[in-house]
């Protein structure tokens, strides 16, 4: 498996070509900028290798104990952490799940302290909801250019192990 600076260079390397072509395909520096800034936060934070003691595990810094479950749950370079499209789902929904988490623990504590909820969770739901819906081709960018950091990292992981054999 390469090392965490193996993937960083491949990465980077790769950010141009990414940008180009997606200024190729779509012709808008906007959309441009959200792929090209996704795909890099998808190779720097958002990769397969959360599921491992990692280079991008380490990155989230103080917040890194959120992957924790994640890493008991999947095998390493399973299909639901270096699948591109499946694992990038996966790692979406599970921090979905781990934000809904904290404003469910955030409820019950303020609850607890001061006898009030701070958040409606379906209320923040079905406004997350709606601004998905409203902004579907940038959420639809944004999805593609996690999905592209995740083949960049899932082919990196099969080629040096081609090359190894």
């Amino acid at each position: 498996m390469p090392s965490g600076k193996v993937h960083d260079k491949v990465s980077f390397a790769l950010l141009p070509l990414v940008a180009g072509g997606s200024y190729y395909i779509t012709n808008d520096i906007k959309q441009t900028g959200i792929l090209s800034v996704s795909y890099i936060f998808s190779a720097l934070m958002f990769s397969g290798d959360l599921d491992i003691r990692s280079k991008q595990t380490n990155r989230w810094k103080f917040l890194k104990f959120i992957w924790i479950p994640y890493k008991k749950m999947f095998r390493h370079r399973s299909k639901f952490t270096h699948g591109v499209v499946l694992g990038t789902i996966v790692r979406v929904l599970y921090l979905t799940a781990v934000i809904i988490g904290f404003l469910i623990l955030g409820n019950l504590f303020s609850n607890f302290i001061f006898g009030k909820e701070v958040v409606d969770i379906k209320m923040f739901i079905e406004n997350s909801k709606n601004i998905i819906i409203e902004n579907s081709q940038i959420v639809l960018t944004i999805f593609i250019g996690l999905m592209i950091g995740s083949l960049s990292h899932s082919l990196t992981d099969f080629l040096h192990s081609a090359f190894r054999r």
